[in-house]
């Protein structure tokens, strides 16, 4: 790995975010609002050229280091994206995200989500390269689901060794995508004690972001399908007599 100038880059594009975001109306129990861009330049953050992919990386500790000054007091966490790649430290190649258990903040990369990253060769000369990728059902589906490992860091819950779980740990972009979108038992017992939602409420809510109705029409959703139909098994489960006489059984 060799150090080089790519800095200067700012994480914008708004409009894509906000593609990612309409996942923030599934939430119940908090408000989430986007904040505004961040200038790499600005902040001091250390790049590098990759000498693999021969892209630039920011180091995500910097970003997490700001984060934590920034960090507005009532926010319970402050999460960055960004569409270039990353790394923690030196004697790390690449890391999808980082998370701080302690300050509830995170930094997580769209780039090796994308169908080109690594078939296409790095555009040194502008940083649209890094900013403007296509928001296919693809990267949607990968993003919310790193985003969903990434907040759950964020509220303290650790790697999960039970079950298939969105907290499952990842090494590689296979490992990535079959990691399950939902939390396991365990970690949605351990979030949902300290948030107090409704399950079945939070899973309809879920469904109505996969089946597109808190999203507008030019949002991918062909990827969610899946996950969609298993919610419905979900939902209908949970309000369900036999579910409620279950619960209503169960000691206090």
């Amino acid at each position: 790995m060799m150090d080089t100038e790519c800095d200067g880059i700012v994480f914008r594009k708004r409009s894509k975010a906000s593609k990612l975001m309409a996942l923030r109306d599934t939430s119940k129990t908090s408000r989430v609002a986007i904040l505004p861009p961040i200038s790499i330049t600005k902040i001091g953050c250390k790049c590098r050229i990759n000498s693999e992919t021969r892209r630039c990386q920011l180091r995500a500790t910097d970003i997490i280091d700001h984060l934590k000054l920034t960090r507005k007091p009532h926010a319970i966490c402050t999460v960055a994206v960004t569409m270039v790649d990353l790394y923690p430290k030196e004697s790390w190649n690449f890391v999808f995200g980082l998370a701080s258990l302690t300050y509830g903040v995170g930094v997580f990369s769209f780039a090796r989500y994308t169908d080109t990253f690594y078939r296409t060769p790095p555009n040194k000369d502008t940083t649209d390269n890094y900013t403007c990728a296509e928001v296919t059902a693809k990267l949607l589906w990968r993003a919310c689901k790193v985003m969903t490992h990434e907040i759950g860091h964020m509220f303290g819950i650790k790697h999960c060794v039970y079950h298939n779980c969105a907290m499952n740990g990842s090494n590689h972009l296979a490992e990535s995508d079959r990691r399950a979108p939902s939390l396991c038992p365990i970690c949605l017992r351990k979030l949902q004690e300290a948030l107090k939602f409704d399950l079945a409420d939070r899973y309809g809510t879920l469904l109505k972001f996969c089946e597109g109705s808190l999203t507008d029409s030019q949002t991918p959703l062909s990827e969610f399908a899946e996950y969609g139909e298993w919610l419905k098994k979900a939902v209908s489960f949970l309000e369900s007599k036999q579910y409620k006489t279950q619960v209503g059984r169960r000691p206090r």
